[in-house]
């Protein structure tokens, strides 16, 4: 929520009730993780085609092309696909 609408809000509830709320402290920048026991979510960044040794992002139509036993999806960074010899895509250009 917006600090406008926050400051709104209180001040109806003040005019209303007639007296002002209890004071709210708001963590803008939590200085801590929310939870130690999340786990971390892995996410393919490129799906690559092994044939033709060309990376793409997974929302590139020629991705959806690539035949299932040309593709597999990389959670590598950009870099190490160029250190593996793949080459962007022209298309999408991740």
């Amino acid at each position: 929520m917006k600090i406008k609408h926050l400051l709104f809000l209180i001040s109806v509830m003040v005019l209303l009730n007639g007296c002002a709320p209890t004071p709210l402290t708001v963590e803008l920048y939590p200085t801590t993780s929310p939870s130690t026991n999340a786990t971390p979510v892995i996410v393919d960044r490129y799906v690559l085609n092994t044939i033709s040794k060309k990376f793409h992002l997974p929302s590139c139509r020629w991705a959806n092309k690539i035949k299932e036993e040309n593709r597999k999806l990389s959670t590598a960074d950009r870099e190490e696909l160029l250190a593996e010899q793949y080459s962007p895509c022209g298309d999408c250009k991740p």
